[in-house]
């Protein structure tokens, strides 16, 4: 376990972005427990999540923007590779 814990604090960020995408495309990964870890360990000051997973309207976008901040957008809306009809 204690593995574990290490690894996610190493590499929190993309063991984050990675089962959450995962669980959005449809592969079986369930993301809720990697994200009540990766709080845990935030809200014990050992992992620094500076990653936020929200909704955003485009004028807090270009605000952020404006202000300079480093983004990475990720649009989840649409099911990848999957055609309906």
């Amino acid at each position: 376990m204690n593995d574990a814990v290490e690894f996610l604090i190493q590499h929190g960020g993309v063991v984050l972005f990675v089962s959450v995408f995962a669980e959005q495309v449809g592969l079986p990964v369930p993301a809720i427990p990697v994200l009540l870890a990766a709080g845990a360990l935030a809200g014990a000051g050992k992992m620094n999540l500076a990653l936020r997973i929200a909704r955003v309207t485009p004028d807090e976008l270009k605000e952020m923007m404006d202000n300079g901040q480093e983004l990475v957008i990720v649009d989840l809306r649409q099911p990848l590779g999957r055609r309906c009809c």
